[in-house]
């Protein structure tokens, strides 16, 4: 199930997305390719302590955070990536890992690095077998994050188990339609598709 707080907030800011339903996917980088969206299009959410204060970070799935290019842009003393203690009473009703990148909506801070300004942005719902797609444009008017310059770069080869082949099952959609142009349960196929 979708974080409700999410969808609620979406709705009630009469936003255009897509609540595509898929297989579970635990990983960023695996939903993308379960999807067939490139990896930087997808955002995952990386949760950080910068000195005591829990904060969200938004990179592409591809990416990983330099911490000590977070602590210099933030002007803080301390960086780290936040032990899963610190999120299950944060994200109660949303699965662990799942995040989405509204950290408003949860009381936190969120901070973007590395994000494409083009078309489309996917990202978790709250549930591992569920994936919100919305126009970039969508997601800067609504999501509040702060741009962090260069604070991640691509992760290095990916794991070989990443990089096989999966036979992708079908999305469904439901939720308010995208513009044409843009990405669709059709899938990535060399520039976004329209609904349908």
């Amino acid at each position: 199930m979708p974080s409700l707080l999410l969808i609620d907030y979406l709705d009630r800011a009469r936003s255009v997305y897509q609540l595509l339903q898929h297989r579970p996917a635990y990983t960023a980088i695996e939903t993308a390719r379960l999807l067939a969206i490139p990896p930087r299009r997808f955002a995952k959410v990386v949760m950080l302590r910068l000195d005591d204060e829990l904060t969200m970070l938004v990179v592409p799935a591809h990416c990983c955070v330099d911490t000590e290019a977070v602590r210099r842009a933030c002007s803080c003393q301390h960086v780290e990536v936040a032990g899963l203690r610190y999120l299950r009473a944060r994200f109660p009703r949303c699965e662990e890992g799942a995040m989405p990148p509204f950290g408003h909506l949860f009381g936190l801070r969120a901070f973007s690095s590395g994000l494409v300004d083009d078309l489309d942005i996917a990202f978790k719902s709250g549930a591992h077998h569920e994936t919100v797609v919305m126009p970039i444009s969508e997601f800067h008017r609504l999501a509040y994050v702060e741009p962090l310059p260069a604070c991640s770069r691509p992760a290095g080869r990916m794991a070989p188990a990443l990089m096989q082949r999966r036979r992708l099952q079908p999305a469904t959609a439901s939720s308010r339609p995208l513009p044409a142009g843009h990405l669709g349960t059709a899938g990535w196929q060399g520039r976004l598709a329209g609904p349908g």
